[in-house]
């Protein structure tokens, strides 16, 4: 009888711990943006955020390399904050910033509600493409779907064939003075699609399928969303009008989500129907010579 009521007491007080520890949980859900690991150039402007979701009123603090920013936009110890937060969520922002000091930078950040504060941390690199070079005039991209080095390689042996384990030739593209690769995975998926692939390589900055040029976050419309100048604008400092697909259209405005912008339209080439694989990649080896 006594072992039963000491039982009882011990589940009484694991129940009032339980219950106390929910009561005084810190804010969820908390992030920077932009997110770790981003590379922009010296000069490119992207925007900053602090959210997390929890019980109002929200405070947040910012800081890069221990040197405290005010956000432009956020109201502190409101629940509303920036009035295009998600429901449930506080959000603060400081929006154009740009860092002209190459290196590594630690973003330091804190996000409090009634509950408690969560501390959180990103880092991003700036790099300078100039150095002491003269300003770079043009930037051409060739982009091709299927274009990684299994394909181009396929095409090679197909057009010119191999004696001897060596091509007996070389196409256009393999005999440009630099070859770069570059990473294009998004955030939330290793499968990207089109239009985080291309904003990839039009700002340096991975980001969630679906979107273009934005950061994401927890808001109440996509077009809110922090968002990353173009490596076009950082270095002509003009952004043009929309085109109908999403890799060249990323290259000249700033969408927020796939969804909301012009739909992509189809294009095709009179007379390319292709049936077999073999067909394809002749095609493409035609496609990859000079006219």
């Amino acid at each position: 009888m006594r072992c039963s009521s000491a039982v009882k007491v011990f589940a009484s007080s694991l129940l009032v711990l339980e219950l106390a520890g929910i009561a005084v949980a810190d804010p969820t859900n908390v992030s920077i943006a932009p997110p770790d690991g981003a590379r922009l150039l010296a000069g490119q402007k992207f925007d900053l955020r602090v959210q997390g979701r929890g019980e109002g009123p929200f405070y947040a603090t910012i800081a890069i390399d221990g040197v405290p920013l005010e956000f432009t936009s956020g109201a502190q110890g409101t629940t509303t904050t920036d009035g295009i937060s998600a429901a449930g969520y506080g959000g603060f922002n400081l929006r154009g910033y740009s860092n002209g000091w190459p290196g590594r930078h630690t973003i330091t950040a804190s996000f409090t509600d009634s509950t408690g504060t969560v501390n959180t941390a990103a880092a991003f690199e700036i790099v300078n493409l100039t150095g002491h070079h003269r300003a770079i005039k043009n930037i051409i991209i060739l982009l091709g779907d299927g274009m990684g080095v299994a394909h181009r390689s396929a095409a090679r042996l197909v057009k010119y064939g191999v004696t001897k384990g060596n091509p007996n030739g070389y196409l256009a593209m393999d005999q440009l003075p630099g070859t770069g690769l570059v990473t294009t995975h998004s955030l939330n998926s290793i499968v990207t699609d089109s239009a985080p692939g291309m904003a990839c390589y039009a700002s340096g900055s991975h980001t969630n399928n679906g979107q273009e040029g934005v950061y994401p976050g927890n808001l109440i419309n996509a077009f809110y969303a922090p968002r990353i100048d173009t490596w076009p604008s950082t270095f002509t400092g003009r952004t043009a009008l929309r085109s109908g697909w999403s890799p060249p259209r990323i290259l000249k405005t700033q969408p927020r989500q796939r969804t909301r912008s012009t739909p992509p339209t189809a294009m095709r080439a009179p007379g390319c129907a292709i049936n077999t694989w073999m067909k394809a990649i002749r095609i493409t080896a035609d496609c990859m010579e000079p006219a």
